[in-house]
């Protein structure tokens, strides 16, 4: 049977039907559950076989519509904020910082296991037996320090434990009322000390949540000042003046979001050429993942060469003597995917995705790949990379192609 087309911002009556039946769990779940919901419905919707051709910005405006009709249908209160700033301090607040500890050990006699569902029914008693066994002194230290934390600024203990459970949230809402209220997109920079007294600097970047917006692209450029700055700033013994050092004279200063390896594949057709997986919802790093594993699946082929890397630099000099220009989308550069904006990698990578619909056996190929002394090679023909492959060298891996990257995140 033929599928219905799909028509972007318009609902169709098998997408109704997902929102139908997920309404009523909609309209009795609170905030958090309904993110996961939502989620859910537009998953289910995203696979029908009528939206599978979609481009991302044609999905946007169908995830507009879905989000509109949930809302309209739901007859529910205005959404609350993100975060409350600025929580009061109790006794009871107190006892689970300075506590911690305590309350963990109470859990391990109890076999509980950490980030259970059994660790969220057991953590209360857990807490009130540890504030059962503290006396009356320590009850009342712990009162006097909740009023003194409600009128002055936090101590470092718990100013590291606010930095890292509800930062992220504070930055997040703040990034929305900017946007919201008025128009401005924000990228926000920073920098605290942790739990153990170490300088952390980090980014919170939402735009890409927010209306047609794209993450800023050179956070690495910036990174080496700002660690600096940060240095400078906490000093090594967490003064604000900068003027703290610690035994060795120096402050470490560590990436909050650094560099780590990762691994991505995508699949192989008989060929051994790499396929391109659904690209819609697919975050920035997400994008150039799959560009980058994309192009050295097709260079290794070219070559014959397991390991090979592209040659980006050399390629973006001099695009035509590698890659015929109808692999390639107009008026975008080709170039490492890191130095791409998201609608530069959403265009190249639609483009191929097209391609693979429309010509499935010549999605995208070189025409030259560099050798070690830097000429230009013919690619190596099918048959030389089966007769490799019987001597045990595997140019590619059939079923997918899985790729070592290093990325920032």
């Amino acid at each position: 049977m033929e599928t219905a087309k799909s028509v972007p911002g318009k609902l169709r009556l098998d997408e109704l039907q997902i929102l139908q039946d997920g309404l009523k769990d909609w309209k009795e779940a609170d905030t958090n559950k309904r993110a996961s919901l939502m989620e859910g419905m537009w998953n289910k919707i995203k696979w029908l076989d009528a939206n599978k051709s979609l481009k991302q910005n044609e999905w946007n405006r169908k995830r507009i519509a879905i989000k509109n009709w949930m809302y309209n249908n739901s007859r529910s209160r205005a959404r609350k904020a993100l975060v409350t700033y600025g929580s009061k301090w109790t006794a009871l607040k107190v006892i689970k910082l300075q506590r911690k500890k305590d309350i963990q050990q109470v859990l391990v006699k109890a076999r509980i296991q950490p980030g259970t569902s059994a660790m969220i029914k057991h953590y209360q008693p857990a807490v009130q037996k540890v504030v059962q066994s503290l006396t009356k002194a320590e009850l009342d230290q712990a009162a006097r320090l909740a009023k003194e934390w409600n009128k002055r600024k936090l101590p470092p203990e718990a100013q590291a434990e606010a930095a890292t459970s509800k930062g992220r949230k504070y930055a997040k809402q703040f990034a929305y009322d900017m946007w919201k209220q008025c128009g401005m997109r924000v990228v926000i920079m920073s920098a605290w000390k942790d739990k153990d007294g170490e300088v952390m600097v980090g980014v919170n970047d939402f735009n890409d949540e927010l209306g047609d917006g794209e993450l800023y692209s050179d956070w690495e450029d910036l990174h080496g000042k700002w660690s600096a700055y940060a240095k400078k700033a906490f000093g090594a013994n967490g003064t604000e003046d900068g003027s703290g050092e610690d035994e060795a004279g120096q402050t470490t200063v560590k990436a909050w979001k650094g560099k780590k390896q990762s691994q991505f594949s995508l699949s192989t057709n008989d060929d051994g050429m790499p396929i391109l997986p659904n690209l819609l919802d697919l975050r920035t790093l997400e994008l150039k993942d799959i560009m980058r594993v994309f192009v050295t699946g097709h260079y290794r082929l070219a070559c014959g060469k397991t390991n090979a890397s592209v040659p980006w630099a050399a390629i973006a000099d001099n695009r035509a003597s590698y890659v015929s220009s109808k692999y390639l989308p107009p008026n975008i550069p080709f170039k490492e995917p890191t130095r791409l904006t998201h609608h530069e990698l959403i265009e190249t990578l639609e483009f191929w995705k097209e391609r693979q619909q429309e010509h499935p056996e010549d999605v995208f190929r070189f025409r030259r790949w560099r050798s070690q002394d830097g000429s230009l090679e013919e690619p190596v023909s099918k048959h030389q990379c089966r007769s490799d492959k019987a001597k045990g060298k595997r140019p590619w891996t059939e079923g997918e192609v899985m790729i070592n990257l290093d990325i920032h995140n």
